[in-house]
Order: C-alpha cells, then sequence, then structure tokens
C-alpha cells in the first residue's frame, strides 16, 4: 500500500560560483546584510523612507554582529547552514552558530501592507529594535503624506 502522506525531500539551491562570489564582494546592502534573513526594501532608493529602513537595518546589524565576526564569515555561514534562506537548514551545526553569532536576530519580512505608508517588517529582535521601528514608521507615515522626499 502506497503512503499518501510521504513527503518528498527537500530540494537545496545548488551553492554557484556566483553566490560564492556574492559572499565575499557585496556591491548593494541587499547583499551586505542578507544574513540577517529576508533583505527586500519596498522603497524607491532615494527616497528618505529608503534610508529610514536601511537604518534600522543598520541598526540591527549592529545588535546581531559580535565584534570579532567578520560579515564575509556569517554571509558564508548563511549560504552554508540556512541555504540563503529563513526557512530552509541545509546543515543544522552550521545553522546553530549561525544563530549563535548573530544572537537569534533576523528579519523575516519587509513589505507594505495596505498602502506606501503601511510599513510593516517582522523578525526576532529585541525591545530597543522595536522602539526604533516604531520611530522609523511613524516618520514614514509622515514623511510620504506630507509628499516630502529629505534626501
Amino acid at each position: 500500500m502506497k503512503e499518501l502522506y510521504k513527503m518528498k525531500p527537500i530540494q537545496f539551491q545548488k551553492i554557484t560560483w556566483e553566490k560564492i562570489r556574492d559572499v565575499f564582494y557585496t556591491p548593494t546592502p541587499e547583499l551586505k546584510y542578507k544574513y540577517l534573513g529576508y533583505m527586500c526594501n519596498p522603497y524607491p532608493e532615494r527616497s528618505g523612507a529608503n534610508k529610514l529602513v536601511w537604518d534600522f537595518v543598520k541598526l540591527v546589524d549592529a545588535k546581531a554582529k559580535r565584534w570579532w565576526t567578520p560579515r564575509w564569515f556569517l554571509r558564508l555561514l548563511h549560504l552554508l547552514g540556512n541555504d540563503n534562506s529563513i526557512v530552509r537548514m541545509r546543515n543544522y551545526r552550521l545553522h546553530k552558530l549561525h544563530q549563535w553569532l548573530t544572537k537569534g536576530y533576523l528579519i523575516r519580512d519587509m513589505k507594505t501592507k495596505w498602502d506606501i505608508t503601511d510599513l510593516r517588517i517582522y523578525g526576532s529582535f529585541d525591545d530597543e529594535c522595536y522602539a526604533y521601528l516604531d520611530q522609523i514608521i511613524v516618520t514614514i507615515k509622515l514623511l510620504l503624506k506630507e509628499g516630502t522626499n529629505h534626501e
């Protein structure tokens, strides 16, 4: 008798030379902070809202990264241990090492819900990061309602 609920094995991404290059060469902030989880800024590149979101990501980076750990090593662990994903785990020990080195900080999702002023960032942070996130959301709403750019 066939098992009805048998799941297929997880298909991991192939580790290509481009992904290894992205570990060591990071021309964009999305690649630089990829080890923190989901990186996709929903605002236009030269807007004040975009700068505020990247300021929040830099705060999370400062909290998560230990002073003696280089970012390239965290990106390499994210690639080899987590398969560059927030849901898959390629290697349990490397995943746990990455989690320990980043103190459990993770950005799970970053999006706008109903309109461009309704920013939502989900993740694992401390109270200081959540307080700063609340300030950023209020500031972004004011910036976008005024229609100013504040570059």
